[in-house]
């Protein structure tokens, strides 16, 4: 619909069932106007209606911790994760995935290591390259991921040092959890 009437009408409606979330959204935020439509569309209720609920963290007592590494250690990390999907089999999947009929257009196929495979079967680049880009492009999404994580003051963030497994690391985050909150359900 997007394509056949353009933004604006996409908007139009909008505004005819959450006037709130249309003020809030540029008319050509297609993106978002077609989330909020959705919402709208399977939940019934608008998505400004969502938005004013109240915060389940809070409502429920949830607490939020987050792991913190110094940048060179989690670039490391990242990179031995992309090199273990590679040995697990991504290349593997993706042509699997292309023989079923899945295309190159799919949001799903245009994720982390999904998009980078493509463009290496594709003849875009060397595998080498590939896997660099598909690295590079991982740390940029986990810097992105840090800086809006950092911005929810209710995370209460720990160090994760570059010589601790994660495993250990789990370890050590519930010894010093259950410390903190010695109830049964901390």
């Amino acid at each position: 619909m997007a394509r056949q009437k353009g933004d604006n009408h996409l908007h139009k409606q909008l505004q005819q069932v959450d006037p709130i979330c249309a003020e809030r959204l540029h008319p050509h935020d297609e993106f978002r106007i077609i989330r909020a439509l959705e919402v709208y569309h399977t939940t019934g209720k608008p998505i400004s209606h969502w938005h004013a609920q109240p915060d389940p963290v809070a409502e429920y007592g949830f607490k939020l911790y987050g792991l913190s590494s110094v940048r060179p250690a989690l670039y490391e990390r990242i990179n031995r994760r992309v090199d273990e999907m590679l040995a697990a089999g991504l290349l593997e999947e993706v042509k699997r995935l292309l023989e079923m009929g899945y295309h190159r257009e799919l949001n799903s196929m245009q994720g982390l290591g999904y998009r980078h495979m493509l463009a290496y079967l594709d003849g875009d680049c060397d595998l080498a390259c590939a896997v660099e880009k598909m690295k590079r492009d991982t740390r940029r999404y986990a810097k992105r991921q840090l800086t809006w994580f950092r911005k929810d003051t209710r995370i209460c963030w720990f160090d994760y040092p570059p010589d601790v497994d994660a495993e250990a690391m789990a370890e050590r985050l519930h010894d010093k959890l259950s410390e903190a909150d010695p109830s049964p359900a901390g």
